[in-house]
C-alpha cells in the first residue's frame, strides 16, 4: 500500500474481513460502512433493523441514518418490516445497503 491513508473508513465489499484484496475495499463513511455490517447472533428475526413488538403483536421496522434511528412501521410479518426497511435502506446507503 502507498500513498496517504485514507480520510474516511474502508469498507469490505464482500463483509468478509479476511479478504483483503484490492478489489474488495471501498471508501466508505461511518454511516455506509456501519450500514454494511451483518446483522447481529442475537437477532431473532432474521432481518437487520427488525424485531417484533408483543404488546401490538407486529414487527417493527427501523433504521438509523445519520446517528437518529428512524421508525418505518408495523407490520403483520417479519418479511414485510424486512421489505419495507430494505427499501429505505437502499434509499439511504445505495449500494451499500443490506437486508
Amino acid at each position: 500500500m502507498k500513498g496517504e491513508p485514507p480520510n474516511r473508513e474502508i469498507d469490505h465489499i464482500d463483509r468478509n474481513s479476511s479478504n483483503s484484496k484490492w478489489n474488495n475495499f471501498r471508501l466508505a463513511t461511518r454511516g455506509q460502512n456501519q450500514a454494511n455490517t451483518n446483522i447481529y447472533r442475537n437477532n431473532k428475526s432474521g432481518f437487520k433493523g427488525v424485531h417484533f413488538v408483543p404488546r401490538l403483536n407486529k414487527w417493527r421496522a427501523m433504521i438509523s441514518v445519520d446517528g437518529k434511528n428512524r421508525h418505518i412501521g408495523f407490520f403483520s410479518s417479519k418479511e414485510e418490516a424486512g421489505s419495507a426497511r430494505l427499501i429505505h435502506a437502499k434509499q439511504a446507503f445505495g449500494e451499500f445497503a443490506i437486508s
